[in-house]
């Protein structure tokens, strides 16, 4: 009979295991969708639209359209209200910088473009100090973080060039033609080439400030993915990896009635597991 009870005791037990194993799983998988969604904005608003030579009104509409959709899906998963505030941050700085390209006024373009600047660098920065530096388990959220601040690098860095080139028009130039304008697109193009150390040699930076922002750049870059890249891959090794603290849950429906559910199956196990010790201590 004891030999029984052991057994019953043992199957419980590795059931119970199973199933928190399950829980951590969904936990991992519903943390991470948030930044992956936050990913997915900044690929397609600030990288992919500005080179599709949409027509700027157009291209607000899509910026707002946009944003309204992935704010939406960010209030699938829970604990996401700081991605949802990322987003409609970006949106906004987004849609300031196209409306003062509609108006034409050098001033207010400049003032456009600091305002957005000073928006993005402040969400970076929150990125970096409080999700990819923070020190905790590496889960996926935390590689999709790291991959939206290094998107987010070029975007400013391209930012910073434009604002150069609306001062001084011979900040950046093309190597072929010196005198011809240089669009958004092009410091996007040029920012992102200098961030990753695959400058063709088409654009060139001109004057000691140009220079010194495409070097510092280039310094980022390397910086960020060989070294805090090396950082978060070797935290993984660190003692209480496994630890689930500071992972987040999804709040879907669907969810939500798998984890009662097991909570029920653990309740259960619970209670064998105590009727079981009750009766050792009778005997």
């Amino acid at each position: 009979m004891m030999v029984s009870s052991d057994r019953v005791e043992d199957r419980i037990w590795d059931r119970k295991s199973a199933v928190l194993d399950h829980i951590d799983r969904l936990r991992h998988a519903e943390a991470g969708l948030k930044y992956i969604l936050l990913c997915f904005y900044i690929t397609i608003t600030l990288i992919i639209l500005p080179f599709l030579g949409i027509g700027v009104e157009i291209l607000i509409g899509l910026y707002i359209l946009i944003a309204a959709a992935v704010v939406g899906l960010t209030y699938l998963v829970n604990n996401a209200r700081d991605v949802r505030i990322l987003v409609l941050l970006l949106a906004a700085a987004a849609v300031v910088e196209r409306l003062t390209l509609i108006s034409g006024k050098t001033d207010l373009r400049i003032a456009g473009l600091v305002i957005t600047l000073v928006l993005g660098g402040v969400l970076t920065l929150f990125c970096v100090f409080a999700v990819v530096l923070a020190r905790h388990p590496i889960r996926a959220h935390i590689i999709w973080a790291a991959i939206s601040v290094y998107l987010l690098f070029g975007v400013l860095f391209a930012i910073a060039f434009e604002i150069l080139g609306t001062i001084s028009t011979s900040s950046v130039v093309f190597m072929t033609n010196q005198s011809q304008a240089i669009t958004t697109s092009d410091y996007i193009y040029f920012s992102y080439s200098t961030l990753f150390t695959l400058s063709y040699g088409d654009f060139i930076p001109l004057g000691s400030l140009a220079r010194s922002l495409a070097l510092l750049e280039v310094l980022l870059g390397l910086f960020f993915m060989g070294i805090i890249i090396a950082k978060l891959v070797g935290f993984t090794g660190l003692p209480g990896y496994n630890d689930t603290s500071g992972d987040n849950m999804g709040n879907t429906p669907q969810n939500n009635g798998n984890i009662s559910g097991m909570n029920d199956r653990l309740e259960r196990m619970e209670q064998i597991l105590s009727d079981i010790q009750s009766d050792r201590g009778k005997k």
